[in-house]
């Protein structure tokens, strides 16, 4: 049996070999076109012949024809592929809810097949479903745990919903994974070390040192291993040097805080994830101003990258650990369900304990703002109300005209300035 399937595979690689050398050299035209002479003329290779059709117009761009290809077969018959390839063309028309529908269907008749899983994770992402798209990779690393890429993004994902020991867990198999593979790189080593350098901060439980002593050995382990790229030795310092201080070790940790500020000076990074990184350090071991003042000088000189910026906006509103970040989150929650359920102290009180953990976020400040100016409303004699918007305000008032809440915070000082006249 075996045999006879490789007999049938040899055949098929030969009886195609014209159009993956065409795929091979990117030259999808070309293959596209071998691909609609050879349909008619080998029949038995038509189930290949279609689906790399459907793939070469998806790549291409061309997604009329690729969707025309892929629903042509569902007609005749309930394929997996076609029912992935046709998913895979509705995120791409922005047709969100339709492709996780029937990814999820696809799913449900087909729980081993895993592509399906990973598109769906991708399509609920774009949608900002971060939280049930951790949910589909979970599933789906029970079923396939040695997919390096998979991890990957399940890690990053986790990341992002700030459920650290989840993405540590994942870049723990990653690391794991990439040691022998193509995929192999520092990168994933020292994501691995920054979340367990979060899963140690503020905490002197015994875990907590335990994650601190993997997180050195971890960045220890990549400076040796990628010994040959610039950056790693710096960038593996900067995070050293925040498992430090969160450990209490404040002196090792501001001596290589002080040879990091020296690398800095002398030869600044290009990368902006490195500096970024920096920052945080900064902002755990109490250096504010510096980290402030490296993030506006990064800000500066990448003004037109936009994604870029948003990263920058989140570390100044959070510049806190990932508990505190949760506990913010969390108060900031509370504050919207009040106010939209029109319990308005309780939403002042939530937003205003909210600001005790990040004081400076720019939402959180004028979402209060907001609160305070709907209570004014309703007993316009309490004037102490606009004082303490004003108070908001002020603090927000370096707020540059690229940030995301600028036109609310402008919004917003206008109408305090129309009540106060």
């Amino acid at each position: 049996m075996l045999e006879q399937r490789l007999i049938t595979l040899i055949e098929q690689r030969k009886a195609l070999f014209p159009i993956n050398r065409e795929i091979d050299r990117e030259n999808y035209p070309e293959a596209i076109s071998l691909c609609l002479q050879a349909l008619p003329r080998t029949p038995r290779h038509k189930t290949w012949l279609l689906k790399t059709l459907g793939d070469l117009y998806y790549r291409l761009g061309d997604l009329s024809h690729a969707a025309k290809v892929f629903d042509d077969v569902l007609q005749q018959r309930e394929l997996s592929w076609a029912r992935l390839g046709h998913s895979r063309v509705l995120l791409a028309n922005r047709s969100h809810d339709q492709a996780i529908a029937s990814l999820k269907q696809l799913i449900e008749n087909h729980p081993d097949y895993m592509e399906a899983y990973d598109l769906l994770a991708d399509g609920l992402r774009q949608q900002g479903k971060l939280s049930e798209a951790q949910r589909v990779l979970e599933q789906a690393t029970v079923q396939s745990p040695n997919a390096l890429l998979r991890q990957k993004q399940l890690a990053e994902v986790a990341e992002a919903n700030q459920d650290i020991e989840t993405a540590a867990d994942s870049w723990r198999r990653t690391v794991s994974l990439g040691i022998h593979s193509i995929h192999d790189s520092a990168d994933h080593y020292l994501a691995l070390g920054q979340s367990l350098s979060d899963l140690c901060e503020d905490d002197d439980s015994t875990q907590s040192a335990e994650h601190a002593t993997e997180a050195i050995a971890i960045l220890g382990t990549m400076e040796k291993r990628f010994a040959d790229q610039p950056t790693v030795g710096l960038r593996s310092r900067i995070v050293q040097c925040r498992v430090l201080f969160g450990q209490g070790q404040h002196r090792e940790a501001g001596a290589l805080q002080s040879s990091l500020k020296a690398d800095f000076d002398r030869n600044p990074p290009v990368d902006p994830d490195t500096s970024l990184d920096y920052a945080k350090t900064l902002f755990r071991i109490g250096s504010d101003a510096e980290a402030r003042d490296l993030l506006a000088r990064l800000a500066e000189q990448n003004s037109g990258e936009s994604d870029l910026l948003q990263r920058i906006e989140a570390l100044l509103d959070e510049p806190v650990g990932f508990r505190q970040k949760l506990k913010a989150r969390k108060l900031t929650r509370s504050g919207i369900e009040a106010f939209e359920a029109g319990d308005l102290a309780a939403a002042a009180a939530a937003f205003t304990e909210a600001l005790e953990v990040v004081p400076n976020h720019s939402s959180v400040n004028l979402n209060l703002v907001q609160v305070l100016l709907k209570m004014y409303e309703v007993d316009p004699t309490n004037h102490q109300l606009l004082e303490q918007c004003r108070a908001r305000l002020e603090h927000l008032q370096g707020l540059p005209e690229q940030h995301r809440q600028y036109r609310r915070y402008i919004a917003l000082s206008q109408k305090l300035e129309g009540l106060n006249q």
